[in-house]
């Protein structure tokens, strides 16, 4: 008799333990995938931006009225003249008293601006993008997110696309 309940005994936590292995993987799985659907919707509003921008460009004075799903996280959106000369005007998002000014977020996209690297910011996120014939008066705009969405007024300039909110 005690034989059979040091059987039974084993055979139950045995069963408990691969039910949290179980569990676990699922966990992680479930992770990923939450992970990589977050790189799927940022490089489906890379692609858009871009494909949309660059369609605009050639076509002079076309305005289009286009809204965008940005990823899960985003509140703003800023963009930043891909040919802005040098010293032009960024206060909005490098000076303190500029109104879209982030202690966090603002040296690091200061940083991109000065460098060229990149013109397209996702903020708070840090997401930072490439995105070629961006026009903008002023040298920089930020859009803030509504409902995981930001709706752009895109006109075409020839050379780029003038970027503004609606």
């Amino acid at each position: 008799m005690k034989k059979g309940m040091m059987d039974q005994i084993l055979l139950y936590i045995l069963a408990l333990f691969i039910t949290a292995l179980i569990l676990f993987y699922g966990y992680r799985a479930i992770a990923s995938l939450q992970n990589r659907a977050e790189e799927i919707a940022l490089v489906r509003f890379e692609k858009s931006l871009q494909a949309k921008i660059e369609t605009l460009a050639s076509q002079y004075e076309s305005v289009r009225i286009e809204e965008f799903d940005v990823p899960k996280g985003v509140d703003k959106v800023c963009f930043a003249d891909e040919q802005r000369a040098p010293g032009q005007d960024t206060a909005e998002l490098c000076k303190p008293n500029g109104k879209n000014y982030d202690q966090k977020t603002s040296p690091v996209v200061c940083d991109a601006l000065t460098a060229k690297t990149d013109n397209v910011f996702l903020l708070p996120s840090l997401q930072n993008l490439k995105i070629k014939k961006v026009k903008l008066e002023g040298g920089t705009s930020c859009i803030p997110s509504k409902g995981g969405r930001i709706v752009l007024r895109l006109t075409g300039q020839g050379d780029g696309t003038s970027i503004e909110t609606t």
